[in-house]
C-alpha cells in the first residue's frame, strides 16, 4: 500500500470504513488492519485516533 495522507475527518472515514466491513465481512473478517486498508490510510491510524 502507497503512503496516503488523509485529508478531511479521518475519524469519521474509519468509522465508516469500519461500518462498511462489518457488514461485508462480519465480525469473524474485522480486524483494525483490513478497516485502515478499507478506509486508505496507515495500519496506525485507527490506533491513534481511537486507542485503547
Amino acid at each position: 500500500m502507497k503512503s496516503v495522507y488523509h485529508h478531511g475527518d479521518l475519524k469519521n472515514a474509519l468509522l465508516d470504513a469500519a461500518d462498511a466491513l462489518l457488514l461485508r465481512e462480519g465480525l469473524q473478517g474485522f480486524t483494525m488492519r483490513a478497516c485502515a486498508r478499507l478506509a486508505n490510510v496507515s495500519h496506525a491510524a485507527p490506533a491513534h485516533h481511537f486507542g485503547d
